[in-house]
């Protein structure tokens, strides 16, 4: 049970802890409005099947273990201040279960820990290294205390907590050791708790927050156009809704967008994760406007695909936030690409985007007993463009 000066250092954390959460979310919601219907569950499903984290089996494996040994022992925590009994086989089942899990918590988080050490020159695995780290004294002090108890209380190799039994061949019947331990575990949680807001542990929330307001539309269906504002799509990054914020705050710069973007395995100068954390750079006012941080040949490489979105793990969408700026761009500057400026010259003058005309447009199906549409049909050929004038594809539109 809690002491009464335990039970007031936890209530300080969660103190800090909501504070911070607060403060952390007025950094997206001063977005700009954007209607979205959550699903709870949606999100428990996710969190249950583990979602698209298991597409990398090895790393995804490791984040499903160290979430459920953080989730099942806290529950397991909570659960003991009530104080229920237990019979002796179910509550020996437990611990034996808590302590495998905190074991196999601890192999994961070395794990990942190895990984960012290999990638240490990235930004993304640096600041994830200080949670890791924080996480895994929590693992190893709470061995220690439980190798510290038994080391004073079992006479022999407890098959309950055989983990903490292998410390206590090391250890010292010592109960001021364990006391220390104790505290020090203790301690290491609430300062967890407290700095999340803060730092890189932040994203349980913010990709939690995501999962739950994920799109429902179809895959590629673009927002409609605010008219109520002074210019269309985004200058800026407070031009962008509560939603595309918080998809900022929810990425965790994976590089899973990055590895499946077709223009960006085609070397072309577009990373769907330096669109986010450019977002994120201004948020924290890095630079004044997104024209700086990501260019025009950026947003333009970009073919809308929705690979990006499709694979990544929290739901986020770069691709809505390209034609945001695209369509200041476009609509604010008039700032287009040559070849897109000659495509819609020839839209505007001639109805097509080659500049053949309207006379031209059935050229392609002269004396090729092509048959016109003539009164009600039930299938219609739209030919298009490309069909009507570009020679490859009237080859295409004649054998159909």
């Amino acid at each position: 049970m809690l002491t009464s000066f335990d039970a007031l250092l936890f209530a300080v954390a969660l103190l800090i802890l909501g504070m911070g959460l607060a403060r952390w979310s007025s950094r997206w919601l001063s977005g700009q409005e954007e209607i979205r219907k959550g699903s709870l569950a949606g999100l428990v499903g996710y969190l249950l099947g583990s979602g698209k984290i298991l597409e990398r089996p090895l790393q995804g494996f490791a984040h499903v273990l160290v979430f459920w040994g953080v989730v099942l022992p806290a529950l397991a925590v909570i659960v003991s201040q009530f104080r229920l009994r237990l019979d002796a086989p179910l509550s020996s089942g437990v611990s034996l279960f808590l302590d495998l899990l905190g074991l196999a918590m601890f192999c994961a988080l070395a794990f990942m820990l190895g990984r960012r050490w290999a990638r240490r020159k990235e930004s993304g695995p640096r600041r994830t290294a200080v949670p890791a780290l924080t996480l895994l004294f929590i693992v190893v002090t709470g061995f220690l205390t439980e190798g510290t108890r038994l080391s004073i209380v079992a006479t022999g190799f407890s098959w309950q907590s055989p983990v903490g039994s292998l410390f206590s061949t090391v250890l010292p019947s010592s109960p001021l050791l364990m006391q220390w331990m104790m505290r020090l575990h203790f301690l290491a949680v609430l300062v967890l708790i407290a700095s999340m807001p803060f730092t890189f542990f932040r994203h349980l929330v913010a990709g939690s927050l995501n999962v739950y307001y994920k799109r429902t539309e179809p895959p590629g269906q673009l927002r409609s156009i605010a008219l109520d504002r002074d210019y269309p799509g985004a200058k800026k990054v407070m031009d962008f809704t509560w939603k595309q914020l918080l998809d900022a705050e929810a990425c965790v710069s994976c590089g899973r967008c990055e590895e499946n973007c077709p223009a960006a395995l085609a070397e072309k100068p577009l990373s769907p994760r330096k669109v986010i954390r450019s977002i994120q750079a201004q948020r924290r006012g890095s630079f004044a406007l997104l024209e700086q941080s990501i260019s025009n040949d950026e947003i333009w490489s970009c073919t809308t695909c929705m690979a990006c979105v499709e694979h990544c793990p929290v739901f986020a969408e770069p691709v809505d936030k390209i034609m945001d700026i695209r369509r200041y761009r476009v609509m604010g500057e008039g700032a287009l690409p040559a070849e897109a400026k000659a495509t819609l010259r020839n839209l505007e003058r001639y109805k097509d985007i080659y500049g053949r005309g309207v006379a031209h447009r059935t050229d392609w199906a002269f004396h090729r007993d092509v048959p016109g549409m003539m009164g009600k049909v039930e299938v219609l050929l739209w030919v298009g463009c490309s069909g009507a004038f570009h020679p490859r594809y009237q080859e295409t539109a004649r054998a159909m």
